[in-house]
C-alpha cells in the first residue's frame, strides 16, 4: 500500500514544480515586463496500480485463481485556494502589476490493466502477474497572453508587446512482470518470494514561441539630429517574430531492472519486505530554443540599463540561442518498505505499519547549458541539473474483507521536493504535518459478485479518486 500512495501522487509533483521554480527566482530583484494575464493549464491522465504491492501471501493453496482487471477513467480538478497556495511565489512575481495568476490544472485517470494468475503445485503456489503500475500524461500550456515591455528613459522610449506559449507533453510509465512462489511449512508458518521485473520509460516534448512586437524612439536634444543614430527617423520597429524565436525539446529514457519481495506469516503476525530499485536509464536529452536578448532562460529581463546600452542590437532584432544537451543517464530510484501486520480478527481484519527507507527519485546531473549569441558568436557554458523526489512513510493501515466485501482505511506521510526546494506539500495550509512530511488519508473500499466468476468493483476515494472494475474467475 506504501508504494500505491507514492506512485498516485507522482503526478500532484508535476502541477506544484512550476511553482517552486518560479518562487525561487521570483525574489529576483531584476527589472521585470509587464505580463497581463498570464496563462496555466495543466492536463493529467494517470494510472496507478497498486496490484503490485499486494501480499504475496494471499494465495489459495487449495484452488486456482485467474485475476482481471482495469482502472476506470475519473476526472480530479484541482481547488482553486490549493492551486493557488501551491503556486503563491510564481502568483506574486506574475501578477505584481496585471491580474491575479489564478494556474487550472485537472487529473484523470488513465486506464490500465492488471493480469494475474495462481496455480497450486509441488506443494505452494505458483504465480504470474503482469501490471501496469504507472502511466502518466503531463500536459501543459504556460504562457502569457499579453505580456507588456515598457522602457523610458531620458535618452530612449521602448514599448513592445506580444505573447509567449511554452506547451509541454510529459509522459512517464512503469510496467512490471511479476514470478512468485508461496508455501506452508505446517499449519502456521507461511512463506513467499516473488521476483519483479520493471520496465520503466520517460519521455519529454516541449516547445517555446514568444513573438513580440513594438517601436524603439531615440530622444535627440534640439539641434544635435545629426547624433541620432537612426537618422533622419525617431522611431523604429523591433520585431521579434515567432518565425524567428521558437524552439523545442525532446528527451527519452527507458530502463528494465529486476527487485525482490519476500514475506512469511507465523499465526496472525506477518512481515512483508519490498526491496527498492536504485538504476540509470538509458536515453538522451536536447533543447534547443531562441529568445531575444533581453530575455532570459526564465522569461525575465535584465535591469533598464541593458535597453539604454544595447539600443543597436534591439533595433537589429539580435538573439540568444539556447541549448541544452547531456550524455548521462536518468537516475531512478524507488525505496524499500517494510509492512509489520497482524490480524485482529483472523482473515477477516489486519492492522499494518509500513516504514520506508530511501525516497522516489529521478536525477538528470550535468545537463550542459550553452547560451549563444546569433550574431556574435560569442557564448557561455554552465552546468544544470534536474532532481525531483517524493518522499512517502509512515504509512498506517487498517484492512478488512467480510464475505465479498473489502475496504481500506488509513493515513500516510508525503511530501514533495524540487532541486533545493523541499516540503512543497507544506503549502497547502489545511494538511495536517508530522514526521517531517503531510498526513494524507486513505480510503478505498469494494466489492466481488458472483460465484465462481466474480465481477471486481472498486472504489478509490482517497488520496485521490478512481475507479476499478474486473473479474476474478476461481477454476
Amino acid at each position: 500500500m506504501h508504494g500505491y500512495c507514492g506512485y498516485r501522487f507522482i503526478l500532484v509533483l508535476f502541477l506544484v514544480v512550476s511553482a517552486a521554480v518560479a518562487e525561487e527566482e521570483g525574489d529576483s530583484e531584476e527589472f521585470a515586463p509587464v505580463i497581463e494575464s498570464p496563462a496555466f493549464q495543466a492536463e493529467v491522465s494517470g494510472g496507478f496500480n497498486y496490484d503490485l504491492l499486494r501480499n504475496p501471501l494471499n494465495v489459495s493453496f487449495e484452488q486456482p485463481r485467474g485475476y482481471l482487471a482495469l482502472n476506470m477513467p475519473f476526472r480530479f480538478v484541482a481547488p482553486d485556494n490549493m492551486m493557488s497556495q501551491m503556486s503563491e511565489g510564481v502568483s506574486d512575481f506574475l501578477a505584481e502589476d496585471g491580474e491575479p495568476f489564478e494556474p487550472k490544472a485537472s487529473a484523470s485517470q488513465h486506464t490500465n490493466t492488471s493480469f494475474l494468475v495462481d496455480v497450486p503445485m509441488f506443494g505452494g503456489v505458483a504465480s504470474f502477474a503482469s501490471t501496469q503500475n504507472m502511466y502518466l500524461r503531463y500536459e501543459n500550456i504556460l504562457g502569457a497572453p499579453e505580456m507588456t515591455i515598457p522602457v523610458e528613459s531620458e535618452n530612449m522610449d521602448l514599448f513592445l508587446r506580444g505573447a509567449t506559449n511554452v506547451p509541454l507533453t510529459l509522459t512517464m510509465g512503469w510496467e512490471s512482470m511479476s514470478f512468485g512462489y508461496a508455501f506452508r511449512a505446517g499449519e502456521k508458518l507461511r512463506f513467499a518470494c516473488n521476483l519483479h521485473r520493471h520496465t520503466f520509460h520517460f519521455d519529454l516534448r516541449a516547445k517555446v514561441g514568444v513573438d513580440l512586437l513594438g517601436n524603439l524612439t531615440v530622444k535627440v536634444p534640439e539641434g544635435d539630429e545629426e547624433s541620432n543614430p537612426l537618422g533622419a527617423q525617431r522611431a523604429q520597429t523591433v520585431n521579434y517574430s515567432s518565425d524567428q524565436m521558437y524552439g523545442n525539446a525532446e528527451g527519452t529514457y527507458s530502463v528494465a531492472v529486476w527487485s525482490p519481495t519476500v514475506a512469511v506469516k507465523y499465526s496472525r503476525i506477518s512481515l512483508v519486505s519490498r526491496f527498492g530499485v536504485d538504476t540509470k536509464a538509458e536515453g538522451k536529452l536536447n533543447a534547443a530554443y531562441s529568445l531575444p536578448i533581453f530575455l532570459t532562460r526564465d522569461f525575465q529581463t535584465e535591469d533598464e540599463d541593458f535597453f539604454l546600452d544595447n539600443q543597436e542590437r534591439i533595433r537589429n532584432n539580435e538573439t540568444h540561442s539556447f541549448h541544452y544537451a547531456t550524455d548521462e543517464d536518468l537516475g531512478w530510484k524507488l525505496p524499500s518498505g517494510h509492512t509489520l501486520a497482524f490480524d485482529i480478527v483472523k482473515e477477516k481484519l489486519s492492522l499494518s505499519y509500513t516504514k520506508l527507507f530511501g525516497d522516489i527519485e529521478m536525477n538528470l546531473p550535468n545537463i550542459v547549458e550553452t547560451i549563444v549569441s546569433d550574431q556574435s558568436g560569442e557564448g557561455q557554458r554552465d552546468t544544470v541539473d534536474f532532481d525531483v523526489g517524493v518522499t512517502v512513510d509512515h504509512v498506517l493501515l487498517i484492512s478488512g474483507g467480510f464475505n465479498h466485501a473489502f475496504f481500506n482505511l488509513g493515513i500516510f506521510g508525503m511530501d514533495f521536493r524540487f532541486g533545493d526546494e523541499e516540503n512543497l506539500l507544506e503549502k497547502i495550509e489545511a494538511l495536517p504535518n508530522f514526521g517531517g512530511g503531510t498526513m494524507l488519508p486513505i480510503l478505498t473500499f469494494g466489492t466481488t459478485m458472483g460465484s465462481k466468476m466474480r465481477l471486481l468493483l472498486e472504489v478509490d476515494l482517497l488520496p485521490l479518486s478512481a475507479v476499478k472494475t474486473g473479474i476474478v474467475y476461481h477454476f
